[in-house]
């Protein structure tokens, strides 16, 4: 009896001690999972910090790059071109736009769109039966300007919709009414516009995607990826022209612009549309692109498909510059000069290959292209 009472009383014992041990063991646990949590809290709040660091050094070198690019456009003109679809999904619109600053300085709109063969509309260069532009074409179809087909294609417009305006008055309202005008301002006037109908404010236009083209003028003024700048005495006393041409090929249509300040050539841009594996013009997958004879093979811009364009040039020619590099350059050395002497240099060279005067522009096609400035800045 006495030993089951000392056993006893050793059991209670131990149980005792195991509970006390359990009792700091817990405590312990607690304690690390506490200072586990603060650390990880610490951790977390560290990373916010740093990722606020890193995102506000991000906004101060974004800001630093847009101020630097201010700066360096300060004073100078800039010359830019895109591609819109502003109306419908059978056509498509080249747009330009001279900048200074925010302000748009002048504008240049046109529309593309097919046309039937036999129906009394002009094509665009390059769509002779021998062409390979033109076989890019469904048959029966033509690439046509609007512009190009002004009466034309304005007694179409007031045949089927009533319009009293011809395209080109209309054009010509719409790129008056914007010069002078900062990008704001006319995103105000779209603000407060309808979709379909005329903007009273835009006088002399009467169509109903006035509103559209106003839009695709501010996206193009807003548009770094084709872009030239330049410097004018004057910005009141600058010339734009414009012209299209073949630079002496079969495959492509050339869309060039010239600006012209006191005879001479104070800016040149160059584009080629032409029939491609790659990024079509607007509308190509919509009513437009049901022109093409090959879906696969898309109406491009040479300047948007750049990048795959240049490593066709490289792979084909064994081109050292890309196709943006080799225009760029060509569009550098004709500033400063006058027409003349762009026709001097041009009689001097050989087509077909590059002209030394211009080291940086390896095409062939050297002395087209800058026939096609002579032309533009002749016109």
């Amino acid at each position: 009896m006495k030993n089951k009472f000392k056993l006893t009383a050793l059991l209670v014992a131990l149980s005792l001690g195991f509970a006390g041990c359990a009792q700091n063991a817990g405590k312990k646990v607690d304690d690390a999972a506490k200072d586990a949590k603060e650390k990880v809290e610490e951790a977390v709040e560290d990373t916010k910090d740093k990722a606020e660091d890193v995102k506000d050094e991000a906004k101060d070198k974004a800001s630093d790059a847009l101020d630097k690019a201010k700066s360096t456009l300060e004073g100078k003109l800039v010359l830019r071109r895109s591609l819109r679809a502003p109306h419908g999904e059978g056509s498509f619109a080249r747009i330009a736009v001279i900048t200074d600053g925010d302000k748009i300085v002048d504008a240049a709109i046109d529309e593309f769109q097919f046309f039937d063969e036999g129906s009394g509309f002009l094509a665009l260069p390059n769509q002779d039966s021998d062409t390979e532009f033109k076989s890019g074409n469904k048959e029966g179809k033509f690439l046509g300007s609007k512009l190009m087909n002004d009466e034309k294609y304005s007694a179409l417009m007031k045949e089927k919709a009533k319009a009293t305006v011809s395209i080109a008055d209309n054009f010509k309202a719409i790129q008056d009414f914007v010069k002078g005008k900062t990008i704001d301002e006319l995103k105000k006037v779209v603000a407060g516009a309808e979709d379909g109908k005329a903007i009273d404010s835009v006088t002399g236009a009467t169509l109903v995607d006035t509103k559209g083209y106003l839009e695709a003028i501010i996206e193009t003024a807003e548009d770094d990826e084709n872009t030239t700048v330049f410097e004018a005495n004057k910005d009141d006393d600058i010339q734009i022209k414009q012209n299209f041409g073949t630079a002496g090929n079969k495959n492509a249509i050339t869309d060039t612009f010239v600006v012209m300040e006191d005879g001479k050539i104070i800016a040149a841009n160059i584009d080629e549309y032409q029939y491609m594996e790659g990024k079509g013009v607007p509308n190509s997958d919509k009513k437009f692109g049901e022109n093409y004879a090959d879906s696969k093979k898309v109406l491009a811009s040479k300047l948007e498909n750049n990048e795959e364009y240049s490593k066709q040039m490289k792979e084909i020619a064994k081109a050292s510059h890309t196709l943006r590099e080799s225009l760029n350059a060509i569009e550098a050395y004709v500033v400063g000069k006058t027409p003349d002497e762009i026709k001097d240099l041009i009689d001097g060279s050989k087509p077909g290959k590059p002209v030394d005067a211009i080291s940086e522009a390896t095409l062939s096609s050297t002395v087209g292209y800058l026939d096609e400035i002579y032309k533009t800045a002749t016109k």
